[in-house]
């Protein structure tokens, strides 16, 4: 096996920086030591989001990205969803692209899935300075 990442667009909106997203989620799992894995991430609306947060965790409101592992022992299998709108403003609000947000919560939730967590304010800034590394990465190899 290898690593595998599918990304789907089921937003509708366009373009979606896929080689730079399938490229920052390879980059974490590999460097978290794992030489199989299978994620997929969907680009979904806030409506789509919403409905998942609720029905999964019982929320009922969208978030940026929910992520999911599958997974059992030491392998990664994963899904995650990452809501466009959220994503759009985000970026406007940090003044950062499109693509990079995007790219940032690729990473998250690739980091999530290395079993990395972000409930602390320390944890959470940790995570953020890692997802910030794993963007200037791709964005100087691509």
């Amino acid at each position: 096996m290898a690593i595998t990442v599918e990304i789907t667009n089921a937003s509708g909106y366009k373009p979606i920086p896929r080689k730079k997203l399938v490229a920052i989620a390879k980059k974490v799992f590999s460097d978290y030591g794992y030489e199989n894995a299978k994620f997929s991430l969907v680009i979904a609306e806030n409506k789509e989001i919403r409905r998942i947060n609720r029905k999964f965790l019982n929320h009922n409101y969208p978030t940026d990205v929910i992520c999911f592992s599958l997974s059992e022992a030491d392998e990664i299998d994963g899904e995650a969803y990452i809501s466009i709108e959220i994503a759009k403003e985000q970026a406007k609000e940090h003044n950062v692209s499109l693509q990079d947000e995007l790219m940032r919560y690729a990473a998250h939730a690739a980091l999530h899935l290395c079993g990395l967590n972000d409930n602390t304010d320390e944890k959470r800034k940790a995570m953020n300075e890692l997802e910030s590394k794993y963007i200037k990465i791709i964005n100087h190899s691509l």
